[in-house]
């Protein structure tokens, strides 16, 4: 049997003719496939970041009007909703803390029932919140 090379060569360029979009096509779909389950995961990664920045930092507007509480001229029920409210805020963070800052955020929401209402300065739980909770809202919000 005799070959015609010009046949086969032929015939291999047109077999390599009709694969060659068949493979284009399932080496795109591969890396589409692989480029959208990044940009997925980049999306849920800013989203979760999103969240925990809103919850620090609703967390320190309510520490912030604690603090300032006695200071002001407030109602009972006023301070009842800022009291609930920073407690709310406490519980919504520490799942994302670590043990050591789950209890130093302990110890914060156990002073804030034993404020001095006479003390407007109230330089106990002041000084706690500014030396040690304000670093570890500091610290978190910088991992993000």
């Amino acid at each position: 049997m005799k070959f015609d090379t010009s046949f086969t060569i032929t015939a291999i360029i047109a077999f390599i003719a009709l694969l060659s979009p068949i493979v284009t096509a399932i080496i795109n779909n591969h890396y589409l496939t692989k480029q959208k389950s990044l940009e997925y995961s980049e999306l849920k990664t800013r989203s979760a970041s999103q969240h925990k920045r809103e919850l620090f930092e609703d967390f320190l507007t309510r520490s912030g009007k604690f603090i300032v509480l006695p200071s002001l001229k407030t109602t009972f029920e006023q301070d009842a909703i800022i009291l609930n409210d920073i407690s709310a805020s406490c519980a919504l963070i520490v799942p994302y803390l670590d043990e050591h800052d789950r209890k130093t955020i302990k110890t914060f929401s156990e002073k804030i029932p034993k404020i001095n209402w006479d003390d407007a300065s109230n330089s106990d739980v002041r000084n706690y919140f500014n030396d040690s909770v304000v670093p570890i809202i500091q610290k978190e919000l910088q991992k993000l």
